[in-house]
């Protein structure tokens, strides 16, 4: 870990234990004796899986999704100095105690290449900035003290009764935005190919049970708010529930991390099957079995040819535009060797295909060569079948000017020997060359 991501760590460590010290000797009582230590849980589990994902390279998106979920984490804590006795840092805590849940929508909307994709994403992004950051301020331009009872530093136009209703409408705006990032989920779930739908499940799934479960609280809080029996109790539970689920998501984004380094391990496991299989069909099976996809095929390019041929060594046709199935090209030595034939959705998975092209490119280059064997035998069979061919056809021509032909001039001649052998009877010399002619005719 680089001196930076140290140093980040170590701020994590120390705000993390410094707001679990404010929770436990503040005189607010939590809602169950485990409370601060699932507060705790959700910080850390947010810095700790930033900084993991902070160190994958410079151009891998992962970065940038760290990075927000560093963020997250120094937000989460930043929202426990509501808890501090001091009006002007209780009030800053306040200020601040919705930035972690912009931040977190946004990671949400941008995952999983730390971008906003639609103009839907952005204004969902636009909104709950507003809702947590502007409208919080709003409450406490109005408010005499803050959530937690210490006195407000920033009110100015004192006026709880303005103050209440401006929360209610910050609290109804994040419930509509959370239902609208849950049909964001679905819409794009029903839409992703197989492995991006691998790629945003753990993520979405806990993404969408803390979004459904801070949803429900807020509800479960309003009906509180009215005195509904039970509610408290029951609004207590969920909260804790929503901590555990929180602290989840950044849990679910490694989990994504680990599935693709295990499909990189299974790309080694690859190269060792390969160096010790050479049966037909064993290198296909193989990373069909890789890539997930079991209509994966394999086109070999020749030279020669200049063009590509499968495993028999027959012409291969490209995927059409629009078919749903592309080509990856397979390179070996700088060389171009084959494509790969496989199914759009594997785009989504890109470091993927090229790592199991890489693992691949020597077998490939190997079945190549078996590939244009097979053709050049192919080729020479078909001109042999040519030549029999011809020699049949010109035969058949052969027989056919004979039969139409000089079969029958020479069957109309016999006809006219005979006829002219009636006219020589009297001529004995005559006769016998006429009939030597029909003989040799």
């Amino acid at each position: 870990m680089t001196p930076p991501r140290l140093a980040v760590a170590a701020l994590g460590v120390l705000a993390g234990v410094g707001n679990l010290a404010i929770t436990l000797a503040s005189e607010i009582e939590p809602p169950f004796v485990f409370t601060p230590y699932l507060g705790l849980l959700v910080g850390w589990s947010f810095i700790g899986g930033g900084l993991i994902a902070w160190s994958r390279r410079a151009d891998r998106p992962e970065r940038r999704i760290g990075a927000l979920m560093v963020g997250i984490g120094f937000a989460w804590f930043a929202a426990g100095l509501t808890r501090i006795e001091v009006s002007l840092v209780a009030s800053v805590g306040s200020a601040l105690s919705g930035l972690w849940t912009a931040l977190a929508i946004y990671l949400l909307l941008a995952f999983p290449d730390g971008t906003l994709k639609t103009q839907l994403d952005r204004l969902i992004a636009g909104a709950i900035v507003f809702d947590t950051m502007v409208c919080q301020l709003l409450v406490l331009v109005f408010s005499p003290t803050i959530e937690t009872g210490a006195s407000n530093a920033f009110v100015l136009w004192p006026s709880q009764t303005a103050a209440d209703w401006i929360a209610v409408a910050q609290q109804a705006l994040l419930i509509a935005i959370a239902v609208t990032v849950l049909g964001v989920f679905a819409e794009r779930w029903q839409s992703a190919s197989p492995p991006l739908r691998r790629a945003l499940a753990p993520v979405y799934c806990a993404g969408a049970v803390t979004l459904a479960l801070i949803t429900a609280t807020l509800l479960v809080s309003r009906l509180a708010g009215g005195s509904l029996p039970g509610a408290v109790d029951v609004g207590r539970t969920m909260f804790s529930v929503t901590l555990v689920a929180l602290a989840l998501v950044p849990l679910s984004f490694l989990a994504g991390l680990v599935r693709a380094r295990l499909a990189r391990l299974m790309v080694g496991e690859l190269l060792v099957e390969l160096r010790e299989s050479r049966a037909p069909g064993a290198l296909r099976n193989a990373l069909a079995r890789v890539l997930h996809d079991p209509s994966l095929e394999i086109a070999y390019w020749l030279p020669d040819h200049e063009a590509y041929v499968g495993v028999d060594g027959r012409l291969a046709e490209l995927p059409a535009q629009g078919s749903g199935r592309v080509t990856t090209v397979v390179e070996h030595d700088g060389a171009r060797v084959a494509v790969l034939i496989h199914d759009a959705s594997l785009l989504d998975e890109p470091e993927l295909v090229a790592a199991a092209c890489s693992a691949a490119g020597i077998a490939v280059d190997n079945e190549r060569l078996h590939a244009d064997l097979r053709t050049r035998l192919e080729e020479l069979r078909r001109s042999r079948l040519r030549v029999i061919e011809a020699a049949d056809a010109e035969r058949r021509r052969l027989e056919r000017n004979l039969h139409d032909g000089a079969q029958q001039g020479l069957a109309t001649l016999a006809v006219e020997l005979a006829m002219l052998a009636d006219h020589v009877e009297s001529d004995p010399a005559a006769r016998r060359m006429l009939e030597q002619a029909q003989d040799e005719l």
